[in-house]
């Protein structure tokens, strides 16, 4: 369900931005399935179309598609077509797409919602089936992405990194998350340019929460979906543990 400006936001950017060939909303997740299930996923789904989204789209030069509340120009879609092979054809349909050149706006103030899943266990396939179509386009388009004559050799990476910054993000976090525990329990006299490494998570975690505030007061959330994405982003540790073991099966899935 769209809200009421929903699609009024999504055109009126489209037809703004004649370079783009998509604008893609915020989809969040506010009916059905056990209220504590909602409530967390909400404030997840809220994280990450409205905060790392956007801020992986800077870095990538391009959002994606995520499968829904998204106008896209009919012509360009039609070239491209969907792969019904594919797990997750809205994620490969975005490489296709960066891989020829074009891009695709985020519009985090553009916001739809969606049921919950009803249950731990639909939960669990549901984030399983998005893990492994993650995996699956990678695989399939990486080399495509890099054989790509449309694009500049450092548009080739930028675009690489969207199909791999989830290895960079889970694999600072959990350095981020041992140092933590480290600083905690353990004492050492580490060297003074290793004692400024070690102090990049915490500036990380503090610009990043600056920056969901900001969000937040941008797109006027309501102070209980406020609440929960700090709680959420608070126990994010939790979060990258389980998206990992999703990769890890994912991975072994499609051996």
């Amino acid at each position: 369900h769209p809200s009421k400006d929903c699609v009024a936001i999504l055109v009126a950017t489209l037809m703004r931005m004649p370079h783009v060939i998509a604008v893609q909303g915020a989809v969040l997740i506010n009916r059905g399935g056990p209220t504590p299930m909602r409530l967390i996923l909400n404030a997840m789904e809220w994280s990450s179309w409205c905060v790392f989204g956007p801020g992986i789209s800077t870095l990538v030069g391009s959002g994606y598609f995520g499968g829904a509340c998204a106008a896209w120009r009919p012509d360009a879609l039609r070239s491209l077509g969907f792969d019904a092979s594919m797990q997750t054809e809205d994620i490969d349909v975005s490489i296709r797409a960066l891989a020829q050149g074009h891009r695709i706006q985020m519009a985090p103030h553009a916001q739809s919602v969606e049921m919950c899943p009803a249950n731990v266990k639909a939960l669990y396939k549901q984030r399983l089936r998005w893990a492994i179509g993650w995996e699956e386009v990678t695989y399939r388009r990486l080399a495509s992405v890099f054989s790509s004559p449309d694009i500049s050799e450092p548009r080739k990476w930028r675009v690489a990194l969207l199909l791999l910054a989830r290895y960079l993000t889970l694999f600072t976090s959990m350095f981020g998350v041992g140092q933590m525990i480290d600083s905690a329990f353990f004492a050492h006299r580490w060297p003074p340019p290793v004692r400024v490494a070690m102090t990049i998570p915490g500036a990380t975690c503090t610009t990043l929460g600056l920056y969901t505030a900001w969000m937040l007061w941008q797109l006027k959330a309501p102070p209980g979906l406020a609440l929960g994405v700090f709680l959420f982003q608070l126990c994010s540790p939790i979060f990258f543990f389980v998206q990992s073991s999703l990769i890890v099966v994912a991975t072994f899935k499609l051996a």
